[in-house]
């Protein structure tokens, strides 16, 4: 996952994967409007993702008592194009609303930190050096030197890699609740260390990423109030992208968030393949068989239209514009969608000959770029 240019699950059972209780994916029963009540995780264990490479490698993996049981290959609907933008509230609307499962999450089920590309820098190390700010130097054994990063969840900064986290923008404990309970051993894996999609994993302060914990939007919002809009479509994006359930309050906090949000719109990766290991949990004591997994129905996105050229002649920008190859950081941030954590990556980016160069920023698809042009302040002279 590259720092695109401008900017994204609670008890021990007796078998870690196969006994829990409280809710199926195919349950037809609602949720009554609040979460299951979990007991709050400590750092070391909650789904706080710190910045000790050894202790993030994650621990015991469950392959073995997955081979035991037969795999179910589930292939949802896949995205017709590499990356398609919809409306929040598309997306919101498509997803399965379904009780929580409540118990059966280890943090161990999901094996990370993984190093797919055998470079030497796992995913956790990925996500840092293209996040941040400034170019970052890489030393044997992926050690991070002369790099700068903004938490986008309370706009900390800092320059030292220890005091940040790599924040599962879907907690892994959310996830197990939401449908991952029922995933095998390397779809789990596959989750933890999503690099495909920008806003899967997150570089974040330690402070907030522990204060954020296993939490839904419906108990936990950034402080940064600004990043409030992003942050539920990020959330919604990836539990579509997984095929994971919301329960009633998750939704209606996301509804209510929403309201404020103009039909908010991000880069969507498509979705992504899970294979089934798991027995389905069950909510009485005696174990009831399941309908078998089915594939999460929703509506393909509609490609958004390939933007207008900007026109890239010397002299296009006039009074109240701002020029990218010039502007300073606060004179940029007058862009619509161009932030705090976004203006430095402009600024990096230079020299532009078109505005259309902004699709490079993390977080800036078509349709963010398309609105960008509608507005008509950025400009390249």
């Amino acid at each position: 996952m590259v720092f695109v240019a401008l900017a994204l699950v609670g008890c021990a059972s007796p078998s870690p994967e196969g006994q829990v209780s409280s809710g199926t994916q195919g349950s037809q029963e609602m949720e009554s409007g609040t979460k299951p009540a979990t007991s709050q995780e400590t750092p070391s264990q909650d789904d706080s993702d710190e910045g000790d490479p050894t202790s993030d490698e994650g621990g015991t993996d469950a392959t073995n008592s997955d081979e035991a049981v037969e795999e179910e290959v589930v292939e949802p609907t896949k995205v017709s194009t590499p990356a398609t933008t919809t409306l929040l509230m598309t997306l919101v609307g498509n997803l399965e609303v379904e009780q929580e499962v409540a118990n059966g999450y280890d943090r161990d089920l999901f094996k990370h930190w993984s190093d797919a590309d055998g470079d030497g820098c796992n995913a956790r190390y990925e996500v840092l050096i293209e996040e941040s700010l400034t170019p970052v130097k890489v030393s044997s054994g992926c050690k991070l030197s002369g790099g700068t990063w903004i938490s986008a969840f309370d706009l900390l900064e800092t320059s030292d890699p220890s005091k940040f986290d790599v924040d599962h923008m879907v907690p892994l404990k959310e996830a197990w609740d939401s449908g991952a309970w029922a995933w095998d051993a390397k779809t789990r894996e596959a989750y933890a260390n999503d690099l495909d999609y920008d806003m899967s994993l997150i570089a974040v302060s330690a402070s907030s990423n522990r204060s954020k914990s296993d939490r839904d939007p419906a108990d936990w919002l950034p402080t940064n109030k600004d990043y409030w809009c992003e942050y539920i479509t990020a959330w919604v994006q990836v539990k579509t992208r997984w095929s994971l359930s919301m329960d009633r309050a998750e939704k209606a906090k996301i509804e209510d968030v929403a309201e404020d949000c103009s039909g908010e719109a991000l880069e969507f990766a498509p979705k992504a393949a899970t294979a089934t290991a798991a027995p389905p949990p069950t909510k009485t004591a005696t174990p009831s068989p399941s309908p078998t997994p089915t594939e999460t129905k929703s509506s393909t996105p509609s490609p958004t239209p390939t933007p207008t050229p900007t026109q890239t002649a010397s002299g296009n920008c006039g009074p109240g514009q701002v020029d990218l190859n010039t502007a300073s950081v606060d004179e940029l941030k007058l862009i619509k969608y161009i932030d705090v954590v976004r203006a430095p990556l402009v600024i990096e980016l230079r020299p532009f000959t078109s505005v259309d160069q902004l699709i490079n920023v993390k977080g800036i698809g078509p349709t963010y770029l398309q609105r960008i042009k509608d507005e008509g302040i950025a400009c390249v002279d």
